[in-house]
């Protein structure tokens, strides 16, 4: 069950992270 709700959440999160990224720098995400 644990992996299962991470998995759900780390999509959510990762666009998060790539819109802020995209929208601070416009090479897009940086690691």
């Amino acid at each position: 069950m644990q992996i299962a709700k991470r998995r759900r959440q780390r999509p959510l999160l990762h666009w998060w992270v790539v819109q802020d990224d995209s929208l601070r720098s416009p090479f897009g995400p940086s690691p």
